[in-house]
């Protein structure tokens, strides 16, 4: 695995020193000072071409999640996130990656101070809280999908977002004990047969015009929900898969995955209808049926979208707008955060 330290550091240098607006105004000077390109320009960001020495030279710019309305030079900026080495498929990656973290940690700290403490206790991981940017080095570490490919990650994040990330779970906690919200914690599900025995109920339990989304990090979820059939007196649950037109670079889609969706049953993104891999039962579902809905959702989650547990899920629920949520603390899920 080849890793592009001193392109990383060179880099860090001018992030240090870049004048943050976090919109994606930065882009173009920032690319500019860099010596990159922007690729194109989609929904939820932007797509950059860096030029270090490693064999993904790839980038992402990050808009908050949600976002459908945006202009280039305006819209709010979260993060960047680019590879500083080779995708690697070699045998002891997870040896590679730890001890080139724990070398560029090294000297991004005598460009930068001191690093943060590592915030995994399995892994090295660096952190540099600048006025105006905060620089992370983190690994991507193998996963069930590709059981030996990972490589090194420098992310380039907005301080004012990293201050709301860090401080998450105590404002939710005040937030919701003040509009009287507030639950005990319950356990998360252990595993996806879990997740899935804890999510065939709820999808009885509905309301009507609901909808209740599963999120995970890259922008993966699966939305799902009870709606009035226009010109019906029925209603039907309907579902969604996240496709790869709203997904991060690294997280999207294989031509296998998308052929797997296919056979399970899910209908395909179209111009015409959802954007996203859809499906519908009618409503109130069996319990046959809620079980079977449940494990496609489980599949989807797992298999096509690559969760590794669902303890790295989110989840929000809402009946007739985001101001009027409801309970599922039964699932033992994180709730979603906007940001």
């Amino acid at each position: 695995m080849h890793v592009d330290i001193d392109g990383a550091v060179r880099i860090a240098r001018v992030a240090a020193d870049f004048g943050w607006t976090w919109t994606l105004a930065d882009l173009q000077p920032f690319c500019t000072k860099t010596g990159w390109r922007i690729t194109k320009f989609r929904e939820l960001g932007a797509e950059l071409t860096t030029n270090f020495a490693v064999n993904r030279q790839d980038a992402s710019a990050s808009l908050p999640e949600g976002i459908r309305r945006w202009r280039r030079d305006r819209s709010d900026m979260d993060q960047l996130s680019i590879f500083v080495s080779d995708v690697s498929d070699e045998a002891d990656v997870i040896t590679q990656i730890d001890s080139a973290l724990m070398t560029m940690i090294e000297q991004f700290s005598q460009e930068l101070g001191p690093s943060a403490p590592s915030e995994d206790d399995s892994h090295p991981t660096g952190r540099w809280d600048l006025p105006d940017v905060v620089i992370r080095l983190n690994g991507s570490y193998p996963s069930n999908r590709t059981p030996w490919l990972g490589s090194l990650r420098l992310e380039l994040v907005s301080p004012a977002i990293q201050k709301l990330r860090d401080n998450a779970d105590e404002m939710l906690e005040q937030q919701l004990r003040a509009e009287g919200r507030w639950v005990e914690e319950i356990d998360p599900p252990t595993d996806w047969p879990e997740f899935t025995a804890r999510l065939a109920p709820a999808l009885g339990d509905l309301p009507i015009d609901s909808v209740v989304s599963f999120r995970a990090t890259g922008n993966r979820y699966v939305q799902l929900g009870r709606n009035s059939k226009l010109g019906h007196s029925s209603v039907e649950v309907w579902c969604e898969v996240v496709s790869n037109e709203f997904l991060e670079i690294d997280h999207r889609m294989s031509a296998a995955d998308e052929a797997t969706m296919v056979t399970r049953g899910w209908e395909a993104p179209t111009v015409e209808g959802s954007a996203n891999w859809y499906r519908e039962i009618p409503s109130p579902p069996s319990e046959l049926e809620r079980i079977q809905l449940a494990e496609e959702i489980t599949a989807a989650l797992s298999t096509t979208l690559h969760i590794g547990t669902p303890a790295q899920l989110t989840v929000e629920a809402w009946a007739g707008a985001p101001t009027n949520p409801f309970d599922v603390s039964a699932l033992g899920l994180d709730p979603y955060l906007k940001k």
